[in-house]
Order: C-alpha cells, then sequence, then structure tokens
C-alpha cells in the first residue's frame, strides 16, 4: 500500500494529517463502529435519495496522544465527476469552546472522481493528546448545483456521518452519538478534553482547570485556589450563542429550549431550576452565572420548540459557576451536528409555512436516524425520521420541508387520501402512480419548493407535449399548485401564458382542507388533483367528467362538490381550468 501525503496541519493540540488515496485497506487493529447508508425497509419510507454509500471506520487505540486513522469509504450509486469528502473535529478545533468568531472550523477536504458502481476510499490521521469524549464529522458531496435524479427521483447532494470517541488511558471506545453515560462520575459532561467539576471546600470553592495527561497509564488534574472577580452583588452575566458545524462553516441553533437547574454544593443536591429561555434567531442567549459561591448553574440546550422536538434531543450543557463568570461571551458547538442541522432548519421553514398558508398544526418529533438515507413521515405516529442522506447539504431544506408537508396535510388540512402502500412507496417526481398518491405527494412537493428554497420550482416547470397521465403524476400536480399562487414567470425561465393565477396560500390550504366531493350517495374528502380541481372551480363540469380525457382512472366520478374556502380577488374558474390543462395534460414525460 502506498500513501501520499498532501500536508499537514497542526493548531494546538491537534495534529491532523490529510492523506489521499485510491484503494487503501485500514490497517493495524481496527476499534470501528461501520455505519453504511442502507435504505429502510418500511412501508413508510417513501424514497431513497442518496447519490452515495457512506460508511465510515475507526484504526487505532482510543488512546491519549495514539495515532488514528479514518477511513471513509464511498460507494458512488450514480456519475458524481467531482466527490469531495469532508474531514472535522469540531471539539479538537476549539477545546475550549470559547471564542469561535471565525466563519470557519478546522476541517480537511479531499476532492476526487467516483464513478457509478465504484468505490474511493479517503483518510485522515488525528491524534487526540488529552482524555475526553471527541466527534469525528464525515460527510461527502457531490458538489453539483444542477439537480439530478434517477428514474424520477431527485437525488440528494451528499451524504454525512458522524462518530463520538471516548478517549482514555484505558483503551476507550466509540458511540455512534453523544452518550452521556461515558463520562466518570465527577467530570463535567462536555465535548472535548476531560474537566472536573468543582467540589467545595471549607477554606472556599476549588476552582478545577481542565484536565491535563501526564502519561500513558494515567492521567491526573490539577486543581487552583482563585478567588479572582469576586463579586459582591448580583450574577453576572455570559452570552452563549450555540451552533453547529456545516462543512466549514458555523451556523446557529436559532429557538433551542434552555432550561436549568442549580446545584448546591453544601448541601450536595440540585435546589431550584426550571424552563429559562430560548435561543434567539442567531442562536444566541444570556445565562446568568450562580448567585453563590457555594452554587453552580447547569444549564440544557434542547432541540425543542413550538414547532418541533428533534432527537437526539440534548444540544449542549454548559455550567456557570461565581467566580470568573461574566462577560465572557462566546460559542458552544452543539453535540449532534445533523440534529442541530435540521432543528435550524424548522425554526427557519415551518414559520415560513404558517406565514405562507395561514394554517398551523401542533408540535411534531422529528427523529435523525443514521441507519436510514432518506425521509419518511408516519401517520401512525405522527412522526418525521430523516437520514444521512437529508441532512447537511444543499437539498436538505426541501427533502425536509417535503416531509413536513406530509404532517401538515395530514393534521391541519383534512388529512392525505388513503395511500396504496404498495404503489406508493416507489413513487417518483415524473412516474405515474394512482390519484391519490399524486395528491399526497404533490402536495408535499409543493410545500417544499415554497418553504424549503427555490433551487427545485425548474422540477415543476411546464412542459409542453400531452401525456395524458399528469393527473397521477407528483411533480404535474405540484406544478398546478404552485401555478395557483405564483406569477407567470419562472425566475430567468419562459413566461407561461396559461398561468394568470396568483392567488394567496391560504385559499390553496383551506380548498385543500375543506374540498369535499359526492360520490355514490355520499360525501367524502378529496382523493385526487381531479376533486381539488371541481372544487377550485366550484362545479362539477359533466364535460369534464364524461370526457375521454380527463382524470381516465377515476373509477367513480364525482357528481357535486364544496368547500368553504374563501375565492380571492381575481378568481375565475376558467383561468383555473386553464392552469390544471396545461399542468396535468400539457405534461410530458422527461
Amino acid at each position: 500500500m502506498q500513501m501520499r501525503v498532501r500536508g499537514l496541519v497542526s493548531l494546538g493540540l491537534l495534529s491532523l494529517a490529510i492523506a489521499g488515496c485510491t484503494e487503501t485497506d485500514v490497517v493495524g487493529p481496527p476499534s470501528s463502529i461501520i455505519a453504511p447508508a442502507v435504505r429502510l425497509d418500511s412501508p413508510r419510507q417513501r424514497w431513497d435519495p442518496a447519490r452515495y454509500d457512506l460508511s465510515v471506520t475507526i484504526a487505532g487505540s482510543l488512546i491519549p496522544g495514539e495515532l488514528i486513522t479514518v477511513t471513509a469509504t464511498v460507494t458512488a450509486l450514480h456519475d458524481s465527476p467531482r466527490t469531495s469528502v469532508i474531514f472535522a473535529t469540531p471539539d479538537l478545533d476549539h477545546p475550549s469552546r470559547r471564542g469561535i468568531r471565525e466563519e470557519t472550523a478546522l476541517v480537511s477536504r479531499q476532492d476526487r472522481p467516483v464513478l457509478k458502481g465504484q468505490t474511493g476510499r479517503f483518510q485522515e490521521t488525528v491524534i487526540f493528546p488529552e482524555p475526553g469524549y471527541y466527534r469525528i464529522l464525515v460527510r461527502v458531496d457531490a458538489g453539483d448545483p444542477e439537480p439530478m435524479f434517477d428514474n424520477g427521483r431527485l437525488l440528494s447532494q451528499g451524504n454525512h456521518n458522524e462518530l463520538w470517541l471516548w478517549v482514555s488511558p484505558d483503551g476507550g471506545r466509540l458511540t455512534p452519538s453523544f452518550d452521556r453515560s461515558v463520562f466518570p462520575e465527577g467530570t463535567r459532561i462536555v465535548p472535548g478534553p476531560l474537566s472536573l467539576k468543582p467540589s467545595r471546600s471549607a477554606s472556599g470553592p476549588l476552582r478545577i482547570q481542565p484536565a491535563s495527561y501526564s502519561g500513558a497509564s494515567s492521567f491526573s488534574f490539577s486543581a487552583a485556589w482563585s478567588y479572582a472577580g469576586m463579586r459582591l452583588q448580583g450574577p453576572a452575566v455570559d452570552t452563549v450563542r450555540l451552533v453547529y458545524l456545516d462543512s466549514a462553516v458555523y451556523k446557529p441553533v436559532p429557538n433551542a429550549y434552555v432550561s436549568l437547574l442549580i446545584w448546591d454544593w453544601y448541601e450536595q443536591r440540585y435546589i431550584g431550576g426550571g424552563g429559562y429561555a430560548h435561543t434567539d434567531a442567531n442562536g444566541e442567549v444570556e445565562l446568568e452565572c450562580a448567585y453563590s459561591p457555594y452554587e453552580e448553574n447547569e444549564y440544557t440546550f434542547e432541540l425543542s420548540n413550538s414547532y418541533a422536538k428533534v432527537t437526539p434531543t440534548l444540544a449542549a450543557q454548559i455550567n456557570l459557576e461565581y467566580y470568573g463568570c461574566g462577560g465572557n461571551s462566546g460559542d458552544e458547538v452543539a453535540y449532534n451536528t445533523a440534529a442541530a442541522s435540521i432543528h435550524h432548519n424548522v425554526a427557519v421553514f415551518v414559520p415560513a409555512s404558517r406565514t405562507f398558508f395561514g394554517v398551523q398544526r401542533a408540535k411534531i418529533d422529528v427523529e435523525y436516524d443514521s441507519g436510514v438515507t432518506g425521509g419518511s413521515y408516519n401517520d401512525g405516529d405522527d412522526k418525521i425520521t430523516l437520514g444521512t442522506a437529508v441532512v447537511l447539504n444543499a437539498d436538505a431544506p426541501f427533502f425536509q420541508s417535503h416531509e413536513y408537508g406530509h404532517a401538515l396535510h395530514e393534521k391541519a388540512l383534512g388529512g392525505m387520501p388513503p395511500i396504496n402502500e404498495s404503489l406508493c412507496d416507489d413513487h417518483t417526481f415524473y412516474f405515474p402512480t394512482d390519484l391519490e398518491c399524486a395528491l399526497a405527494e404533490g402536495f408535499a412537493d409543493f410545500h417544499g419548493i415554497i418553504v424549503g428554497g427555490t433551487n427545485h420550482r425548474s422540477v415543476y416547470e411546464q412542459q409542453t407535449a400531452d401525456s395524458g397521465r399528469g393527473a397521477i403524476v407528483e411533480a404535474p400536480v405540484a406544478g398546478f399548485l404552485y401555478d395557483l399562487v405564483d406569477d407567470s414567470t419562472w425566475p430567468g425561465s419562459i413566461t407561461e401564458t396559461h398561468d394568470s393565477t396568483s392567488y394567496p396560500g391560504l385559499y390553496v390550504a383551506k380548498l385543500l382542507e375543506t374540498c369535499e366531493v359526492y360520490v355514490s350517495s355520499t360525501w367524502i374528502q378529496n382523493r385526487g388533483v381531479d376533486h381539488l380541481a371541481y372544487c377550485a372551480e366550484t362545479q362539477v363540469d359533466t364535460a369534464i367528467t364524461n370526457s375521454a380525457v380527463f382524470f381516465t382512472t377515476r373509477s367513480t366520478d364525482p357528481t357535486n362538490q364544496r368547500e368553504s374556502a374563501t375565492e380571492p380577488t381575481g378568481w375565475s374558474a376558467t383561468k383555473i381550468r386553464a392552469s390544471w390543462q396545461e399542468n396535468l395534460y400539457g405534461y410530458v414525460l422527461p
């Protein structure tokens, strides 16, 4: 095996060697967790957007001062002319977790083409000089600004993995996520070099400095008495900014929940606490220091707000004492990078959804699962699950807000139509399913392009030739919904002469929520874009139901409709019909 060293970076306690190789093997006794990106075999797994399979292994002893080799094995499921693999160790980069003011973190990046079916191995070496709890983040990214499709499926830009390493003289261990149980009694539960909690003394509070490693088989802590900065009145305040690492950029974690527990060192128990605050839009919050030299304020940051609770929930933990506290503005890096990024996106697109559509649903649980690649919404549990390919890349806001669109549809917009799981499980943007699936997925796509960013609006751009199947394909259904609310001009594209509707989002939301049709002597909730079109036109036109062209897969046509949406200014049944006919029946498969 030959390995070409491309560079050496050193910062403080960190030694990080950047190595580039083609088909290397991990050597030496490995201590590894292998987390391949695999598709979840579940009826709720709506799509698998992975462009890559990514697994990460660790080789070497998890002992302070020992060299550890990190190997990212990347298999391209589709051609990727430029594949970038990014490695980062944020807890070594800023071991004090204070003063992060640069926009970039210490990371390494390797670029290499990996063609479909090929496997590339990318390696880094890292040394952890002190005992502690550290994470390694690995991300693979195609770096392609244009969307890529596989049989109609939109593929994500990349994949993500992270591992936590407990480094100690006894050999340490690996965990797939942040695990509080690894910390010995009396130590601070924070990432980075291990440090002790302070202990009470009759002579005064004992201030413990960070741990210092003193040998290959043992480690010790140095303690020092400190009365510097003693205050006689009122608690001081530290301003803390909670961030997560997205490639080389620290981004804020807004609206994270902060709770407080007050520890009394004399009584050796918690004496108070409760809900404290939320971080602001920049991830910042002011935290009070302890009121007494014999107390300690323990703040816990959770990825929870009025919109969603993202698990793993624990984002960070900060302990502020009486001495040496106050005026130390700085950053804390969230423990789970992927979960923090989801929380960040949720805090952006849920308010945008509420503003645009004028409706809202209850708080929802969102789980990050490193064992899956795609995303799903389970209506039975009312829960969203997101995998490795739908976080920390350019497409993540679209994919995540797509799933939230399902959750909004189910709980606030009348409920999704009954779904044929065997048909809809393998749905794609461009290929036929049925009326029910196309409506459910089409609305979720529509929601995604409204609040999850504009980079996928071109997916729904109007086609020209007649395929006759647009009503059972999700992309043209989403295109029709989008045409109801946008103007006639696509950004940087063509003018849609058929599109002369520009109605409020609330109108579309209420139409979807309240539209019912009369079928076989029974009123039922809308179950397809045909039902929605009848309600939008406020009529069931026999010229449509008797047609051999429109909605031909509907076995039993309705005879009447009803809805309680308020028709907006400029409403026109003729214009609405022109829009759905062009979107659904002027559509051609790509």
